[in-house]
């Protein structure tokens, strides 16, 4: 032992502890993460975030606007194919029977009618209202809500 002495080498007794091999502190990882059950994603995780939640607002109120706006068409036409409601609604500007109930026809080919004066200036989807009892006629047009033609009819003379 050249140049050192009994005291600068360290004593079988004194000696530093042992580094544990490195081996062992990734087993001891790998133990470990197994031991954790596995990260789940859940459903209500994701409601913590803000872009989540307005998104889901965004895509709800969506929905809402649409179902209103499908639920408003749907009524305006039940409305429109109901004989009584389209009286009613004409009759806030032109004087009809009120003693019977008109009976309600849609025009479904104008180009067929035509050759009747009456009709010379329907269109397909047009209303006709008839008063069979008071003899009168009425040619509504919903699209633009006007009344297109009113007239006198005689149903006696037509044909059986």
């Amino acid at each position: 032992m050249m140049g050192k002495t009994k005291e600068s080498m360290p004593n079988n007794s004194e000696q530093a502890p042992k580094a544990r091999p490195i081996r062992d502190i990734h087993t001891q990882a790998r133990v470990s993460a197994k031991a954790r059950p596995p990260r789940k994603m859940k459903l209500f995780g994701l409601l913590r975030h803000p872009k989540t939640k307005l998104f889901l607002v965004i895509v709800i109120g969506l929905l809402a606007a649409l179902f209103a706006r499908n639920y408003m068409h749907t009524r305006d036409e039940l409305a429109q194919n109901d004989p009584v409601k389209l009286a009613a609604q004409i009759g806030k500007f032109l004087e009809l029977p009120t003693d019977e109930a008109p009976t309600l026809a849609t025009v479904k080919d104008a180009n067929k009618l035509r050759s009747q004066s009456f009709f010379a200036p329907t269109q397909d989807g047009d209303k006709v209202l008839i008063y069979s009892k008071a003899g009168k006629a009425v040619l509504y047009r919903p699209g633009t809500k006007k009344v297109m033609a009113y007239t006198p009819i005689n149903l006696e003379d037509a044909p059986k």
